[in-house]
């Protein structure tokens, strides 16, 4: 039997997102989504994405601002798509909040 790790349902959609690499020059690049949380989301995208990288993601009309994302996988889908998962961070509120 396969055990699922997953605490959170995840939606099966697909929507344009925008994401970044916090850390590196800013350029903006353009993905879509695979699937979505409310801890994380999985997206398909050109270039690869190392694990432990922070990425602010934008879904118009979806988040009131850009998330802040962790990569927690990747995996290469063809010669040219890769499908990433992030986990959103917690904001200073949300931390605040759950104590």
């Amino acid at each position: 039997m396969i055990r699922e790790k997953r605490t959170h349902y995840r939606l099966r959609i697909v929507l344009p997102l925008l994401y970044r690499n916090s850390r590196h020059d800013g350029t903006v690049k353009k993905a879509l989504t695979c699937d979505i949380s409310d801890s994380g989301l999985s997206f398909y995208s050109s270039s690869p994405q190392k694990k432990g990288t922070k990425l602010q993601i934008t879904l118009m009309n979806i988040f009131a601002a850009p998330k802040d994302c962790t990569v927690i996988w990747q995996e290469k889908k063809d010669s040219r798509t890769y499908r990433v998962g992030v986990h959103f961070q917690k904001n200073k509120v949300q931390s605040y909040l759950q104590r």
